[in-house]
């Protein structure tokens, strides 16, 4: 994970976009969504007592893109 402070989550209407943006495989919206998300994966996957949070933050996401 980065060291950028974590997003607000976005209202529903910009939600919508980003999503759509994303599925057009715009990056700068797959940025907004990992800076919102990531740090939430990456605090579940610490209380399940993964060894790797970080690499496993990113597996979550590369799956998400495929």
């Amino acid at each position: 994970m980065t060291g950028r402070p974590r997003l607000e989550a976005p209202s529903d209407e910009e939600f919508d976009s980003l999503l759509g943006r994303a599925a057009g495989g715009d990056g700068a919206a797959w940025e907004v969504f990992y800076r919102w998300l990531a740090p939430g994966v990456a605090g579940y996957l610490r209380v399940q007592g993964a060894n790797d949070v970080d690499d496993l933050t990113s597996e979550v996401f590369l799956a998400l893109v495929r």
